[in-house]
């Protein structure tokens, strides 16, 4: 089925910009609005495997961002966000947390 940021039947792949718009008019939360990605592509978040570079880039923005923990603790909190970053930790950091946790 469609996703929620999709717009259509096929999924489009999320992205900070157009997931958050979506979170904010499916539940609204507070640290959405205040979210310093909101605005910027997509695509910075989203990068190729590997590309530590891209994964660097996106982390200064949430290095800047005033509701980081807010990000990672939804990301954390919602399996779906299995990919990109999210309050600064690649998919694969939030594994290890998500170990680390139990």
């Amino acid at each position: 089925g469609a996703l929620p940021w999709s717009g259509g039947a096929e999924p489009a792949p999320p992205g900070p910009v157009r997931f958050l718009d979506a979170l904010a008019e499916e539940k609204p939360k507070k640290w959405i609005a205040e979210a310093a990605c909101r605005g910027l592509d997509p695509d910075m978040f989203f990068t190729e495997r590997g590309d530590t570079r891209g994964q660097w880039a996106a982390k200064s923005i949430c290095a800047k961002c005033p509701v980081c923990a807010d990000c990672l603790d939804y990301a954390m909190a919602t399996p779906r966000e299995a990919f990109g970053i999210w309050g600064a930790t690649s998919e694969k950091e939030r594994r290890k947390l998500r170990g680390w946790r139990k």
